[in-house]
């Protein structure tokens, strides 16, 4: 009988050791320390940083929840910290909450990371769905389908009834009740398919619960949790980070104080929010190029954060009045993607051409921008004029207009296109290093 339960014991430990390195508690955590340490310092990863794993919800990386598969696979929990659900087959929503995971793969003593969204149509054991896979350090996406584990193209998922909604190569789920984007495949480069850490598959699913439990962690309940890890940003209001041009930092100061639509916009959606920042930053790269500025934004509805980045040359040389404008015309930017956001997650966004007439949104260099395509003026190009005239009372309408359609009008005539050169070179207006 002492035999017996001898061989029972060690049949169990065996057991319970399945698909994981034999390692003591401490063991594995120096192991996860060592991981979590290599993964910072490849990616930049702050865990303040809610928006890092994906743009559109927030989560935080849960490093006390992990599998080792092995000592070459690790399992990473992402707590994702909105009610993240995806529309698949006959309207169902799958609650996503518990199958975004990082995994890292070692090659050597080399560690690649990629984030794992899993995405099952049903909760068969051999897998069908949608997975969703992103090299952290490439930012290569790829979205794949199985059907009973074997991989299976687009059209034969979606003519089952099976594919999660997606208009052409995105995914598309509801973030806290509103529709937003949750991936898109593409972007990084296409090498990254024969990588070893990237795409996923079934056996990934396999690997883990994906409820829940792991190295220091508990097993879920499929009901979506309150997670209190990532500390609330502090009041960020408009944020100034144009250090070293002091003239330029005048000039934003003003913008959110004047008495016109974009500054009213600015100082409602931004001021006193921890929920909705917006930096106005310097692009050393654009230096010597024709491009004064950019806009980027990511988030939802809920939270947004905007990034105005500008010219050194323009901050250095250009009129305050020109500057003004600029920033102005890539707050522009931002107003139009937020109102064009507002209406796709209401299911209008063919209203957007009805309300913003003329304005065309196009993607240059990964950024979208809105221009207007014809010479007839568009009320959001009457209003950048008016904040052009607020900042500077003095301008003539028309020499407010004409540095107004600067990068959005494409057929400015000679007068219009003299007077905006004259204020870009500060060889008019208000003198920056006066």
């Amino acid at each position: 009988m002492r035999i017996f339960l001898m061989y029972f014991s060690f049949l169990l430990l065996l057991l319970s050791c399945k698909n994981e390195p034999i390692l003591s508690l401490e063991d594995k955590e120096t192991n996860i320390k060592s991981i979590k340490a290599d993964f910072e310092k490849k990616t930049g990863y702050q865990q303040t940083d809610s928006f890092f794993v994906n743009s559109s919800f927030k989560s935080v990386i849960d490093w006390n929840t992990f599998y080792e598969i092995g000592k070459d696979t690790l399992y990473v929990k992402i707590k994702v910290l909105d009610r993240l659900e995806v529309l698949v087959a006959d309207s169902t929503r799958i609650l996503l909450n518990d199958n975004v995971w990082i995994r890292g793969t070692r090659n050597g003593e080399e560690w690649k990371y990629s984030v794992l969204t899993f995405i099952p149509s049903s909760k068969a054991a051999n897998y069908s769905g949608a997975i969703i896979s992103k090299s952290v350090q490439s930012g290569a996406q790829n979205i794949s389908f199985y059907e009973s584990n074997v991989k299976v193209s687009r059209e034969m998922v979606k003519k089952a009834g099976k594919a999660p909604a997606m208009p052409t190569n995105c995914v598309y789920g509801y973030i806290n009740g509103y529709l937003n984007e949750i991936s898109c495949s593409g972007g990084g480069s296409s090498g990254d398919e024969n990588n070893s850490t990237y795409p996923g598959d079934p056996r990934d699913y396999q690997n883990f619960p994906p409820s829940g439990g792991g190295g220091g962690g508990t097993g879920g309940d499929g009901t979506v949790p309150t997670y209190n890890e990532v500390p609330d940003n502090p009041d960020k209001e408009i944020i100034d980070a144009l250090q070293g041009f002091p003239c330029a930092q005048e000039v934003l100061a003003k913008l959110p104080n004047l008495e016109n639509k974009i500054s009213t916009w600015l100082n409602s959606v931004f001021k006193n929010s921890s929920d909705f920042n917006i930096t106005f930053s310097v692009d050393a790269s654009l230096a010597g190029t024709s491009t004064d500025g950019y806009h980027t934004s990511y988030g939802n509805l809920n939270k947004q954060t905007h990034n105005i980045k500008l010219n050194p040359d323009i901050l250095k040389n250009s009129s305050q009045e020109y500057i003004a404008a600029t920033m102005f015309h890539e707050a522009l930017h931002g107003f139009l993607n937020n109102e064009k956001t507002k209406l796709l997650m209401e299911g209008k966004l063919h209203q957007f051409g009805i309300l913003y007439p003329g304005w065309t949104s196009t993607t240059v260099g990964g950024r979208e921008r809105f221009a207007n395509d014809h010479s007839s003026l568009g009320t959001e190009l009457v209003n950048l004029s008016q904040a052009i005239k607020s900042f500077s009372p003095n301008m003539s309408n028309y020499d407010a207009m004409a540095i107004a359609k600067g990068g959005i009008i494409i057929n400015m005539d000679q007068v219009e296109s003299g007077i905006n050169k004259g204020h870009r070179k500060g060889e008019s207006g208000t003198r920056c290093n006066k």
